[in-house]
């Protein structure tokens, strides 16, 4: 199965691949204004709009497939996600970016969001899953072990902010 195949959904979220106009969502809900804190700098300039041209440039090239989230219990919009570092040699891709609107979180959209990336992940063939977020994101962590991931290690200095700071990522991975 192709990671980016329409139906990448459950009985709680459906992820649809992130295009343009999703960019007035994520202004609209504070998503940006959180998301500046991690986002790593990028070659294009420090601007939301910059940096979705930047992610759907990637998305063209193939380096990553970004989706919006969405609650199928409204249809209301929820947050964004991306598979990266798409290995299909060795099998191995990343689960990165995640963001969900603060109003919906500790509701089960992670884990859901999980669940159904995790499921596409491994009808595609992925042997290893891995996350690496930032050190400071400790609700972050904690959902990760929630949902069975293994903290691998930390990466000191490991991406320039879009503020311009540098940040500790900390490793996890989930093995087939």
């Amino acid at each position: 199965m192709k990671l980016d195949a329409p139906g990448l959904e459950n009985s709680i979220v459906s992820l649809e691949l992130f295009q343009i106009e999703h960019l007035d969502f994520l202004k609209a809900s504070g998503a940006v204004d959180f998301m500046w804190r991690f986002m790593p700098d990028i070659p294009r300039g420090a601007s939301a709009d910059s940096y979705a041209r930047h992610v759907l440039q990637q998305q063209e090239d193939g380096q990553i497939i970004a989706f919006t989230i969405k609650r199928k219990a409204d249809d209301a919009y929820a947050g964004v996600v991306c598979f990266e570092s798409i290995d299909r040699t060795h099998r191995r891709l990343r689960i990165t970016n995640l963001w969900i609107r603060e109003d919906m979180r500790g509701t089960g959209l992670f884990e859901a969001v999980h669940e159904a990336l995790i499921d596409r992940a491994l009808s595609w063939g992925a042997r290893r899953i891995s996350w690496i977020v930032p050190a400071n994101a400790e609700s972050a962590q904690r959902a990760l072990y929630r949902i069975g991931a293994v903290e691998e290690g930390r990466l000191r200095s490991y991406i320039r902010v879009a503020d311009g700071s540098w940040s500790d990522m900390i490793l996890f991975s989930m093995i087939r």
